[in-house]
């Protein structure tokens, strides 16, 4: 007996078979999301509870601890935790504190040595630079770089003794740079010597162009090297400020990074220490005495080393295709991948900032946390403690209580301001900072940065 098989009949149990294989494909995807989700939710609680966070948050420095060290301020060398619950405000501990590992270590290859962390198998260090009238400038960053940026491997450059036993007084780890300044500054009462808002007098030019000189000496270490000026406050994400930035190079194939602004902008940037990279600092460098005696700002004189010796890029697709093009042209030149300032959801004016201190709230952009170029903000246009303070303050990024008429800014011996957290006395001061869970949040190189039009006419 012949059996007949109809072929729509096999057509039927075959897209059966296969719907229930798909079914059960569905199914182990499911759990193994879920299991996933589970994982990370476990990593979450002990991290500080968010999606994705892959770097330990600092402890809080709590105001209990604080007032402890206030009554007995032996405390530090007795509690190693209370050294660690202060990482991000070391100045809160007793004024030069000898129990921390980098107590009266001054000098700038030691001290590296010590603060390096490795990141992909790249040792990475982050700089910034000190002067005691902007103490308060330079706190906020500090705190924000570490309990937000995630960045404990900074190492703070000072370049005068005064500056240098404020800098120690406040438990920075601090490094004596004086040797690289390219003109010895004037013998001066430090009150009186120049410093950022003292715009081109001969004194502020050769602080400016320290940072150069400085970049390159560490990059002939061996370091990768994240640059930030103190006028920077520095956001959270899923990720660490120096792993965002590492990552972002990487994967377009560059040599740095830097904020856009015809071409870059040098208030933050990222480099890594490749022969195309040592090459620009060192042009910089051989720059320095021509321009200092014809009072040029270093930023100025970088943009006119574009396309000469380097070229930027502003996309990843945009950094392969400049390298691929570098490659086949056989250019030996640095490639520089440029990305948005914070404000650039809001507006395109890169001087936004300037605007909200100089007309009013109402003009402050609108800067959040959560936005993926919002990994830190910098106050670009905006000169004087006061007024960087104020722009600062005016899109909430400004950390410390440093209202006078708080008097949460006590005096060290020294003179020193010694600003508490201003979630102390107001506890939702950071909670923008923690409120992030969406996409954008796990910054520049996660996130495709969206396209915008430009603002209709009056914004910004």
């Amino acid at each position: 007996m012949q059996i007949v098989v109809d072929p729509s009949s096999q057509r039927q149990h075959r897209l059966t078979l296969l719907a229930g294989l798909i079914m059960l494909s569905l199914s182990l995807t499911a759990v193994s999301f879920l299991r996933s989700r589970s994982r990370t939710a476990q990593r979450l609680t002990a991290a500080g509870g968010r999606a994705g966070c892959d770097w330990q948050a600092p402890p809080h420095p709590r105001k209990e601890a604080y007032e402890r060290l206030q009554a007995d301020p032996d405390l530090a060398s007795r509690e190693p935790s209370l050294l660690a619950e202060c990482e991000a405000a070391p100045w809160l501990l007793p004024p030069r504190t000898p129990a921390l590992p980098y107590a009266g270590l001054h000098d700038l290859g030691r001290l590296l040595g010590l603060r390096a962390r490795t990141l992909g198998g790249q040792r990475v260090v982050t700089l910034l630079q000190f002067n005691r009238r902007f103490a308060e400038l330079v706190q906020n960053c500090v705190y924000s770089l570490v309990k937000f940026g995630g960045v404990r491997s900074y190492v703070v450059a000072t370049w005068t003794p005064e500056d240098l036993a404020a800098c120690a007084e406040l438990n920075l780890p601090c490094a004596d740079v004086a040797a690289l300044l390219p003109r010895p500054l004037p013998a001066a009462p430090a009150e009186t010597r120049a410093v950022d808002g003292d715009y081109l007098t001969p004194e502020w030019l050769s602080i400016v162009w320290l940072k150069p000189r400085l970049v390159l000496e560490v990059l002939q270490l061996g370091y990768a090297v994240l640059f930030t000026d103190a006028d920077v406050a520095w956001g959270r994400k899923a990720f660490s400020a120096e792993e965002s930035l590492l990552a972002l190079v990487r994967q377009s194939h560059a040599d740095g990074a830097f904020i856009a602004e015809n071409p870059v902008n040098t208030g933050v940037f990222f480099v890594l220490p490749s022969p195309p990279t040592i090459n620009v600092l060192s042009r910089m460098a051989s720059l320095t005495h021509k321009a200092l005696e014809e009072r040029l700002l270093e930023q100025a004189e970088l943009k006119k080393l574009a396309d000469w010796e380097f070229v930027v890029c502003g996309s990843r697709a945009g950094c392969h295709n400049k390298r691929h093009e570098m490659q086949t042209k056989h250019w030996d030149l640095a490639l520089f991948r440029t990305f948005p300032p914070s404000s650039f959801l809001e507006t395109s004016d890169i001087c936004a900032l300037e605007h909200g201190v100089r007309w009013g709230a109402q003009f402050h952009p609108r800067i959040d946390p959560c936005d993926s170029t919002a990994l830190f903000v910098h106050t670009i246009c905006v000169t004087g403690l006061a007024s960087k303070r104020a722009a600062l303050r005016g899109v909430q990024w400004w950390f410390l209580d440093a209202e006078e008429a708080t008097e949460a800014c006590p005096t060290s011996p020294g003179g020193l301001p010694l600003c508490r957290p201003l979630q102390w006395r107001l506890p939702g001061a950071e909670a923008a900072q923690y409120s992030c869970t969406a996409r954008p949040w796990l910054g520049l190189p996660r996130a495709q940065v969206p396209r915008r039009s430009a603002p209709p006419a009056g914004a910004g």
